[in-house]
């Protein structure tokens, strides 16, 4: 809970945009499904991720030792609990993150084609110096010669990683791509 990022511009809950950024209460980040400030996982996937970016500065082994976050999450919401969105909810969720100061952007999801419009977001991503990581994809494919999307986009910060199992081997589903994915 304390690692959650909080917009310190925003009084939460006054029905007012405090800081004149196009989004009411935004205290914790935004929902762009449902265009509100209720970002609670309902799937599950990205406490997942945020939990294992949030245990990369603990000290597992001293329950006493707590430490402060060195990195806080924002949360930036734009699937439905069926994993249901638009690109255009896609590339505004990117441009609140960035503009609210993200410095890296976990994208574990994929799907569509090539869209010029994610494709600037991404590129407003990486002008801002941030880190744009990207799922590889999970159909078997490799992305050396078949394009997978956000991840397979030509722009430099731009990290597709591959699902791999404990033991750091690639999953059988995972996607990947001698030239493009990260194991």
């Amino acid at each position: 809970q304390n690692a959650i990022w909080v917009n310190t511009d925003e009084i939460p809950n006054n029905g007012i945009d405090d800081d004149h950024n196009g989004f009411v209460d935004d205290r914790n980040g935004w929902n762009f499904f449902d265009g509100n400030n209720y970002v609670q996982d309902c799937d599950g996937h990205g406490t997942h991720v945020s939990g294992i970016v949030r245990g990369t500065t603990q000290f597992i082994f001293d329950p006493d030792d707590i430490r402060a976050p060195v990195a806080l999450v924002m949360p930036v919401k734009f699937l439905d609990c069926y994993g249901n969105g638009t690109t255009a909810s896609a590339i505004d969720a990117i441009y609140y993150a960035v503009s609210n100061g993200a410095k890296v952007l976990n994208n574990s999801w994929g799907g569509g084609g090539y869209s010029r419009a994610l494709h600037e977001a991404i590129v407003y991503s990486y002008n801002a110096k941030t880190i744009f990581v990207a799922a590889a994809g999970n159909n078997s494919n490799n992305n050396d010669s078949s394009k997978t999307y956000p991840s397979s986009y030509d722009v430099p910060n731009v990290l597709s990683v591959a699902a791999t199992k404990t033991t750091d081997i690639l999953t059988s589903f995972s996607n990947f791509g001698a030239g493009t994915v990260v194991l």
